[in-house]
């Protein structure tokens, strides 16, 4: 059986402040680099974005791999 892994992207608008959400625990300030950016740079880590949910002020980005044991 397949087995994934998740992350999440988060971005709040009005602040640009952005960060992912790693599985380890991890935590990373994107907020100095373009939204693009961070979304290629994912997908060459080989997330695969799986769902978003946008509100007013913010923008949640969820991605999965599979997670190799």
């Amino acid at each position: 059986m397949t087995k994934f892994e998740y992350c999440v992207f988060q971005v709040v608008y009005p602040t640009n402040k952005s960060e992912i959400l790693f599985p380890n625990g991890e935590i990373k300030d994107t907020s100095n680099e373009h939204v693009i950016g961070v979304l290629n740079k994912l997908g060459k880590e080989e997330w695969e974005l799986v769902s978003t949910k946008i509100f007013d002020v913010a923008g949640i980005f969820y991605f999965k791999r599979e997670l190799n044991e």
